[in-house]
């Protein structure tokens, strides 16, 4: 529908706001605030499909759309505002020309506010050095988990969408080098350190599939990623021309071009029959992972235009319209033959989250694949390092995906950590990452204003001891700045002049007594 001129300030302008970034815009600078939908628009790296690509934009809900990128101008802004027939109320891409532009207030704002976030291509390497430990992946791992807004990527853009990465520090490897030495310098594998997106975690992507081949070293990823994690390790990979789409539920759609067209994507899971761990998996030493021809369980589907074939990513079980194929490297030579789905699979965790609940800690968690789990246990790290059990979870125990909850009813005075334990009924038991909540909650602690600029104005109600320590942390967890604080009375407050040496950008800033933390809130310096 064409909206009123009186509303619409229509533009393409390229404005460089400062030297670390570059933004153009097009559209209305008026910031709406439709309601979104979570998903997942992973791209292959050549041209963008445009059947996903209005799946993308029509979980924004009409809002406003920001591209993020290191290299290249606006060649998205036209094409998503006007040129797939989907309406958005803006396309502002913006281009971060080094690490700084993370911590620009402009850039951490038009991403904050954003209804859709698309990664263009480029060098996944670039990103990871930007953008990790920064705002910016804090900001998209809270906008897709909590704000549920849509997330995209394309080529590099893809490869860092998921739990797992492929850093290419050091250079692109080829299927070749990695299957030939797994251990190789090429090979720069992160683990839960940077994005953390809904139905991801342990899961890496890979693109350009079709050109070149890169099953090969998908496989040796995986490999690498077994060692380290067990065999949760999961893949997805699309052909050049392919795109997966999942949404909030975990399917995951495949558009693409055929029967026309070989577009192929691939859902790579490790076989759960044991013993299912390489043969030879060694620094210097071609890959050996066979188990009887079976080593990986693949489910292959050819995308069409209306995304109608797909897959359960919550599950890892079951698709439509594809076929399972069984995957093996002998000697540094991968084979593949027809195969069959797979037979169990362990719980798999798929986020942990920690919410103070008026004077207790409330601990939710979300799981798939709960097949033969008889229950959970909450437990906490005690004061000797060790983690013990404090509330009994009986389990669904389904195919789908679950959600549980448990509570904290009397935690610790600062800062408390969590993990689950899952327990199968044949006693075999696998845990969650670990997740950390503060506790302040017998005294109220206020820090203004915020943003800072030059003071940080400290208030104590009702504190319980009278010395403590202020710390301003920045992103790398490096203390940055420390006051000490002497809190008189019932009401206690006192101004914290900045130290000039802080730049601009994110910090938190906690509040300890002794060894503990009590406070923690993050903060934004400048204005």
């Amino acid at each position: 529908m064409h909206r009123l001129l009186f509303f619409i300030f229509c533009f393409n302008l390229s404005v460089s706001f400062s030297q670390s970034y570059n933004s153009y815009f097009t559209g209305d600078t008026a910031d709406v605030k439709p309601p979104t939908q979570f998903g997942l628009c992973l791209m292959g790296g050549a041209t963008e499909e445009d059947h996903a690509m209005q799946w993308f934009l029509q979980k924004s809900g009409g809002g406003d759309v920001v591209v993020l990128r290191t290299s290249g101008t606006n060649g998205y802004n036209a094409y998503l505002y006007s040129q797939l027939g989907i309406q958005v109320n803006s396309v502002e891409t913006i281009l971060f020309n080094n690490a700084s532009a993370t911590y620009d207030p402009y850039v951490i704002r038009r991403i904050a506010t954003a209804e859709a976030i698309f990664i263009a291509g480029g060098d996944q390497s670039t990103y990871v050095n930007f953008w990790r430990g920064t705002p910016v992946d804090s900001l998209i791992n809270y906008l897709s988990s909590i704000k549920k807004i849509p997330i995209g990527g394309t080529s590099a853009g893809m490869a860092i969408l998921g739990g797992a990465y492929n850093s290419a520090a050091t250079g692109s490897v080829t299927s070749a080098q990695a299957l030939a030495n797994p251990f190789s310098n090429l090979v720069t594998i992160g683990q839960n350190n940077f994005l953390k997106l809904p139905c991801m975690q342990n899961t890496i992507t890979d693109t350009h599939y079709d050109n070149p081949d890169r099953r090969g070293r998908h496989v040796a990823f995986l490999s690498r990623m077994m060692a380290s994690s067990g065999d949760s390790a999961k893949g997805i990979a699309c052909d050049e021309y392919t795109a997966v789409c999942i949404d909030s539920t975990g399917i995951a759609r495949v558009f693409g071009g055929a029967p026309q067209y070989d577009d192929n994507a691939y859902f790579l899971q490790i076989n759960p029959a044991q013993p299912n761990a390489p043969e030879t998996l060694l620094s210097g030493t071609p890959l050996t992972w066979d188990r009887n021809h079976a080593a990986l369980k693949v489910y292959n589907i050819k995308g069409d235009t209306s995304g109608s074939r797909t897959f359960d990513i919550k599950s890892w079980l079951t698709g439509t319209g594809g076929n399972w194929q069984h995957w093996y490297v002998l000697n540094g030579v991968l084979y593949t033959t027809p195969g069959s789905p797979p037979a169990t699979l362990p719980v798999d965790f798929l986020n942990i989250f920690a919410t103070q609940k008026n004077k207790t800690i409330r601990i939710d968690w979300n799981v798939a694949q709960e097949q033969n789990v008889k229950q959970y246990s909450l437990q906490r790290k005690n004061t000797d390092g060790y983690f013990e059990d404090l509330q009994i979870v009986k389990a669904t125990s389904s195919y789908s995906s679950n959600s549980y909850s448990a509570t904290d009813a009397k935690p610790y005075n600062g800062e408390n950590l969590y993990r689950i334990k899952s327990q199968d009924a044949d006693e075999k038991v696998k845990y969650s990452s670990v997740v950390k909540a503060y506790s302040n909650f017998n005294s109220q602690i206020t820090i203004t204003p915020n943003p800072v600029v030059d003071y940080i104005n400290i208030r104590f109600i009702k504190p319980l001891h009278k010395k403590y320590l202020i710390k301003i942390v920045n992103v790398a967890g490096e203390i940055c700045q420390q006051n000490y604080f002497t809190a008189e009375g019932t009401v206690a407050s006192n101004r914290i002049h900045l130290a000039q040496s802080l730049r601009k950008g994110w910090y938190t800033i906690q509040v300890a007594y002794g060894d503990n933390t009590i406070f923690a809130e993050p903060i934004l310096i400048g204005k």
